[in-house]
Parts: structure tokens; C-alpha cells; sequence
């Protein structure tokens, strides 16, 4: 039988592979870059790539990443989330997915809830 200090140290490695993995996902996702200046905002599609493509697929299809299963935009939950909801998902983040507000401005974030839109209404 193992001793409690045993037990301890191994959810303390649960625990840590946990933030290890989580600060691997928000890396991959795109969190924490350059925000972009005034009035020459990246197009959405390329915002797409640069910042969701990683997690969320070329077109929004979703994929698991390691224990993470990131949803397809074509999947019920965000296809029924208004136009705010998905924009203060972006924004304030959710689940395991970053927040965006302080990389991103009002503008690329709106565009990329237009571009969310335009990938759920392709086949």
C-alpha cells in the first residue's frame, strides 16, 4: 500500500503535467502575441491562421489536443451561441481556451466572429 506521501507526490505530478499541458495548449493557440496597431489590422482569415488555426483546424473542424477536445464550429454549442456570446468567448476565453482581449482589438475580434460564420456556412 502505498504511503500518503507517496499519493502526495504523485497528484503533485498529475498537477503539474495538467499546467504543463494547459500552458502548451495556450502557446499553440496563439496567446500572448503582438496586438495590432490602429488601422492596419490583419484580415480575419489571417488572424484565423495566425491565432485558432492551431487548435481549432484549418476550417474550424476541431481536433483533440492531448486530454482537450477543442469544439468544431460547426458543432452544436457554438453554432448556437449569438454574435456577443462568440465575441466575449474570444474576448474573456473560456474553458481551456485564452483569453484574446489583450492581443487582439474590438475590431479583429468582431471580424473573426464574421469569419466563425462564414467557416459554418461552408459544406
Amino acid at each position: 500500500m502505498k504511503s500518503f506521501n507517496d499519493l502526495l507526490e504523485a497528484r503533485a505530478g498529475a498537477a503539474l503535467a495538467s499546467l504543463v499541458l494547459l500552458t502548451f495548449i495556450a502557446s499553440a493557440c496563439g496567446a500572448g502575441g503582438a496586438r495590432k496597431a490602429g488601422g492596419d489590422a490583419a484580415p480575419a482569415p489571417e488572424v484565423f491562421q495566425r491565432y485558432c488555426a492551431t487548435c481549432h483546424g484549418q476550417g474550424g473542424e476541431g481536433r483533440q489536443l492531448g486530454t482537450v477536445r477543442v469544439p468544431s464550429f460547426k458543432s452544436d454549442f457554438v453554432v448556437k451561441l449569438t454574435d456577443e456570446q462568440l465575441y466575449k468567448w474570444i474576448a474573456d476565453g473560456g474553458s481551456n481556451m485564452p483569453s484574446y482581449k489583450n492581443t487582439l482589438d474590438e475590431e479583429q475580434m468582431r471580424a473573426l466572429v464574421k469569419h466563425v460564420r462564414d467557416l459554418q456556412s461552408k459544406p
